[in-house]
This record gives C-alpha cells, sequence and structure tokens, in this order.
C-alpha cells in the first residue's frame, strides 16, 4: 500500500459529506413527507427564476453576434445614411469578435470580486452604451466604437452566467439549467436575423438595449450566489439566498444543512492550506493565482475544460455557424442568404433546447460521446461528398449531391450543437472548483475567444488551400478525436453535487476509465 505522505493535520481532517439531497434529508426526517414535493417545486421555480434572469441578458448577447449579417446589406445599400464599403464592412463584422476577449478576461477578476450576479448587472451597462452608439453614429468611428463596446459586454457576461446558474441549481435540475445561456444565444442571434429582415439597421440597434434592460432588473429580483457569499464571509447573506433558493420556509431545514456543509467545506480547504504550510515550517503566504493552479483539483480539471474548448474550435463549431451561408451556397440548393440564415440559426435553437431537455435526464459522457461520434461522421460523409461532386466530370444540369451536402451539414449542426456546443460552457460550471471558478472561467473564455477570432480569420484562405471537402474532413477528424478524448477524461457530473466533483479531481484519478482503480474506501463515488 502507497504511504500517505501528507502533512498529519491533513490526513486526520476527513473530507466534508456532500450536501444532502432532499430525498436523503426526507429519510433522516429533515422534512415531513408531505412538504418534499411542495419543497421541490418552489426550489425549481426559485432555480428557474435564476435561469431566467440569466436567459435575457444572455440572448442580448446573441444579438451582437448576428447584429453584423443584417446591418452590412444595409449599409452597402446605395441609400444607405453612412455608406460603407467592404473593407469598412470587415472590420464593423470582426472588430465585436476582437473586444470579446478582452471582456471575457476581465470578467474572471469581476466575477470574484464583486460576485457572480453583480457582474452581471454591471455588464448590461456596455450592452445598453455599445448598442446606443450604434444607433446614433453618424460615422464609422462612432459605429466602430459601439461594436467594440457591444463585444466587451459579450465577453464579460459570459464567464458569471455559466458559474451563477452552476452554483444555485441542484444536482437534479443542473444539467438541464445549465444549457439555458447557450439556448437564450442561438435564440437572440435567430431574433436579431428576423429582425434585420423587417426593420432599419438603426431600429435594430435600439431594441439590442430592451434585453439588457429587462436582465438589469430581473437580475436585482434574485439572490448572489450562496457559494461566493460563504467565500466572502457574508453568512447570513449566505444563508438567506439558500432559503429561497432550495423552497423557502417549506424546506429550512435542507436549506440549513447545505449551508453549514459549504461552511465547512471552505473551513476544511482552510485547515488543509495550514497543514500544508506548517510541513513545510514557513508561514503560509495568501494563495496567488499559480499557487492555485498547481493544486491537482484545480489544474485536472482546467486542462479538461480547456481541451473541450479547443476541440471545439477545430471541430468547426463555430466555423461552420460562421460560415453556413456560404457553405450552404456551395451546395447549390437554391437558397438566397436571408433563409439560409434563419434556417441555420433554428437548428442551431432547436437543438440547444433539445439538449438541454436531454441533460435533464441523460448523463453528460452519454450526450457527448454520440454527439462528438455523430458529427464526426456527418462532417466526414459531407466531405466525401464535396469531394466526389468535385471531382465529378459531369458538373451540368442539376446538382445530384445538393440534398446530400445539405442534409449532412444540417445534421452535423444539430449533433454538434446537442454536445459539442454546449459542452464546453458547461463544463466551466461544474469542472472547476469554486475557489477559482470565477477567475478560471474568465481566462479560458478569454482564450478560447483569442483562438476563435484567429480561426475565423484564417478559414477563408485554408478553405481555399484544400477546399471545402478537406475543411470538413478537418472538422470530421477533429470530432472524432474529441470523443476518443471525452471517452477517456471526462467525469460524469449528473447527479453529482460540485463538492463531490471537486473531491473526485482531488484523488490520484485523472483518466474517468481508471477511478475505481485508485478510489480510497472513504472517497465520494463519483
Amino acid at each position: 500500500m502507497e504511504q500517505d505522505t501528507r502533512p498529519e493535520a491533513a490526513r486526520i481532517l476527513p473530507p466534508p459529506p456532500p450536501p444532502p439531497s432532499q430525498e436523503k434529508a426526507l429519510e433522516a426526517g429533515a422534512v415531513e413527507p408531505s412538504q418534499l414535493a411542495r419543497a421541490r417545486a418552489r426550489a425549481t421555480c426559485a432555480q428557474c427564476v435564476v435561469a431566467g434572469a440569466v436567459f435575457l441578458l444572455s440572448a442580448g448577447a446573441g444579438f451582437p453576434i448576428g447584429y453584423s449579417a443584417v446591418a452590412l446589406p444595409q449599409l452597402r445599400a446605395p441609400n444607405s445614411s453612412l455608406l460603407t464599403d467592404n473593407d469598412m464592412g470587415s472590420w464593423i463584422a470582426s472588430i465585436h469578435s476582437a473586444a470579446t476577449p478582452v471582456g471575457a478576461f476581465a470578467s474572471g477578476v469581476l466575477t470574484e470580486r464583486v460576485g457572480r450576479r453583480a457582474a452581471l448587472q454591471l455588464t448590461a451597462l456596455p450592452f445598453v452604451a455599445g448598442w446606443a452608439l450604434v444607433a446614433l453614429a453618424r460615422s464609422h468611428a462612432v459605429l466602430l466604437a459601439g461594436r467594440a463596446v457591444a463585444g466587451l459586454a459579450v465577453g464579460l457576461s459570459a464567464a458569471p452566467a455559466q458559474v451563477l446558474i452552476s452554483e444555485v441549481a441542484e444536482p437534479r435540475n443542473r444539467g438541464a439549467l445549465a444549457g439555458t445561456p447557450m439556448v437564450s444565444y442561438s435564440l437572440g442571434i435567430l431574433c436579431v436575423y428576423a429582425l434585420g429582415a423587417a426593420l432599419p439597421w438603426r431600429a435594430v440597434a435600439w431594441l439590442g438595449t430592451a434585453l439588457p434592460l429587462a436582465a438589469l432588473a430581473a437580475l436585482a429580483l434574485v439572490p448572489e450566489s450562496p457559494t461566493w457569499l460563504v467565500r466572502r464571509g457574508r453568512l447570513p447573506q449566505a444563508s438567506k439566498a439558500l432559503r429561497w433558493l432550495r423552497g423557502g420556509s417549506v424546506a429550512a431545514p435542507l436549506a440549513q444543512r447545505e449551508f453549514e456543509q459549504l461552511v465547512a467545506r471552505l473551513r476544511s480547504e482552510e485547515t488543509r492550506g495550514e497543514a500544508e504550510a506548517e510541513a513545510e515550517a514557513a508561514p503560509r503566504p495568501p494563495e496567488g493565482c499559480l499557487r492555485a493552479f498547481s493544486r491537482p483539483d484545480v489544474y485536472k480539471p482546467f486542462f479538461i475544460v480547456v481541451t473541450l474548448n479547443i476541440m471545439q474550435i477545430f471541430s468547426g463549431t463555430y466555423l461552420v455557424i460562421f460560415y453556413a451561408v456560404d457553405l450552404l451556397e456551395k451546395a447549390n440548393a437554391g437558397m438566397d442568404e436571408a433563409l439560409a440564415a434563419v434556417l441555420t440559426a433554428a437548428v442551431r435553437v432547436v437543438f440547444t433546447a433539445v439538449a438541454c431537455g436531454l441533460l435533464s435526464w441523460t448523463g453528460r459522457r452519454a450526450l457527448a460521446l454520440s454527439s462528438g461520434l455523430t458529427s464526426g461522421l456527418a462532417a466526414v460523409a459531407m466531405g466525401s461528398a464535396l469531394y466526389v461532386r468535385d471531382g465529378d466530370a459531369q458538373g451540368q444540369g442539376s446538382d445530384p449531391y445538393a440534398a446530400i451536402v445539405v442534409g449532412c451539414l444540417l445534421v452535423y449542426m444539430a449533433a454538434n450543437t446537442c454536445g459539442f456546443f454546449v459542452l464546453p460552457l458547461i463544463t466551466i460550471g461544474e469542472l472547476l472548483p469554486a475557489k477559482v471558478r470565477g477567475l478560471a472561467g474568465g481566462y479560458i473564455f478569454a482564450s478560447f475567444n483569442l483562438a476563435l477570432f484567429a480561426a475565423t480569420k484564417v478559414f477563408p484562405s485554408v478553405t481555399s488551400e484544400i477546399g471545402a471537402h478537406g475543411v470538413f474532413w478537418v472538422f470530421g477528424i477533429a470530432s472524432l478525436t474529441g470523443t476518443v478524448f471525452i471517452y477517456l477524461a471526462l467525469p460524469e457530473t449528473k447527479g453529482q453535487s460540485l463538492a463531490q466533483i471537486e473531491d473526485y479531481f482531488r484523488g490520484k484519478n485523472f483518466l474517468w476509465v481508471t477511478r475505481h482503480k485508485y478510489r480510497s474506501p472513504e472517497a465520494p463515488k463519483v
């Protein structure tokens, strides 16, 4: 048996038990049987209210993404009040993405300093300012400034939105609610497409302020994350927030036990750190960023989340969204640009909602593996169809491959959306430990958006070099490779508390397939 080399104080301090579920609390007599259904219904309603407030802001974040697609045709029109050429149009479209990483980087610090809810409330202000600048723009400089401010706001909103939902939701609701930001984000893109087809670009910009303002009001009605409140020593507010989130006075015993668990976990972390410092015979300095990321319960999940984000880029999740119109045109499907944009946006909305429903009753791994396998095969099939069509000497009359290409593209988008589109965002809220969740989430979003910006810029030139068929072969191979990584490393988190997930990464196991080999008898079962 391997010798335990941890300091004595750390060895004798048992890990705190996971917070009891409502069913276990019922068995222990904490809640009367007649009150359980009432408590569960009220708790679900309260958590949905929080998700609804985040929904409004995330839908508002989707507006700037799709806005350039509907504004640029109007700006290029001869009768435009702000005539725009192709070069300026490319800046209007891309400057939003260039500003997003800046906001994402700042969101990590903001989320930890002021709280998850407060960070989201502050995010609403640059959204409104950005849209106001766009709507009032009389020069390209002001229009670019408005787009940059809106891009900054999108980056600021992503990490705190996901972290807040993950920390307020119970394990039984977390799967469905964690996908809320992606559903609303996709719905925001669809809405701006529809509005842009019917209204002038300035009117669409003014309407873009509505959702952030509504979110600002809605967020004022919900509590701050209890996890963040406990870690900031604001225990009375944390206890009150938990009572509201777990069903009010009916579920007061459940809320109290979960509150005690959060406090005990924080004390355990502090005691463990003091014991390590004692063993080193040195005073313990404040835990900085590098020290925190050197711990296995931080760097293991951080590596998994970063890898999933890289996998998302190379599997073409966003690249296909950005260039879906061009790809459909290559298929000679006979669709105009507006119809193609609405079609791809609608597919994304529908299947993001489907993914949220599936997450409420199936595991993360099953959904991710099926998504990766299906989207990978669809991408390979589409690349093969394009290759065969391009090499077909006939090339006359109707295109017999058009239906195959369009079908493969839609299957790819549907399968990819159900897993690879929503999975990286969900893992930020579930896998990262509470002590670095906001900060690490901001860093991940910043690096992801920088990489995505670069990939989006080089995509047209890469496509011209290897062809559309080669691009989809790359997407397919990347999706299948990512599926293998998910099978090996991604833990199943359905039904597990965030504390149990943290304890899993504290163990020796890194690969999911070796978890039983290394789990100690007292470790929680994950």
